[in-house]
């Protein structure tokens, strides 16, 4: 059967602020479609739900997890990576009177000032991530250039492709929950956006020959 993998074992090089205090983050948890054969392997050992060592190798894999998931995910690849430069990409290349300017104003206002307050107050130094977690400085700064250098841009559907969750007929792996709700929610903003482009651009070859909108 099918056998499915969160793999953040490059959390496990990120330095401490205090070696001695901490235990580094990472693992790699495994196990089936049917949740069964469950395994995280951290620091080089593989563990299991019978081992002495499970319950504080499982709390270091689900903190890293949270980590991971604000850090990477949420932080850089969604505010800086996302939203900042559609909404700094829709203020430059596009007029304001624009059907597609309509459209992702709504969805980027305020979105260059959310992100310059929390370089001070979540990225940097003096931000929560560094001061709410573990790590060095050197080691965020790893993580952050982690998180943009592993970052594509690709549609949901595709992502969910690539790591295995949609089969080659387009059927999702029943009982993963954000792969079912992920792809509903994709195609109902799909339909929401075709539908609005299409008050505007009869065809492809109409935005084709919007030069704007091949800038932006």
């Amino acid at each position: 059967g099918q056998r499915f993998v969160a793999d953040l074992s490059h959390w496990e090089t990120l330095e401490l602020s205090d070696p001695g205090k901490y235990e580094r983050y990472g693992g790699r948890l495994e196990f089936d479609a049917d949740l069964s054969n469950v395994s995280i392997t951290w620091q080089g050992r593989r563990t299991t739900p019978d081992d002495p060592e499970w319950a504080k190798v499982r709390y270091v894999f689900i903190s890293t997890v949270l980590l991971a998931v604000v850090v990477e995910q949420h932080t850089i690849q969604v505010h800086y990576l996302n939203a900042a430069l559609f909404g700094l990409c829709t203020r430059k290349c596009l007029p304001d009177d624009h059907p597609v300017y309509r459209l992702l104003r709504p969805f980027t206002l305020r979105t260059v000032m959310i992100n310059e307050h929390a370089v001070h107050t979540i990225v940097m130094q003096s931000g929560l991530l560094y001061h709410g977690s573990a790590l060095s400085w050197s080691g965020l700064e790893r993580a952050y250039r982690h998180a943009a250098e592993s970052y594509r841009h690709e549609p949901e559907p595709a992502r969910l492709r690539r790591v295995g969750l949609i089969d080659d007929d387009g059927n999702v792996a029943a009982g993963i929950a954000f792969a079912e709700e992920g792809v509903r929610v994709y195609q109902l903003i799909e339909d929401f956006v075709r539908d609005y482009l299409g008050l505007y651009y009869t065809d492809d070859r109409a935005i084709e020959a919007d030069a704007a909108l091949a800038g932006f």
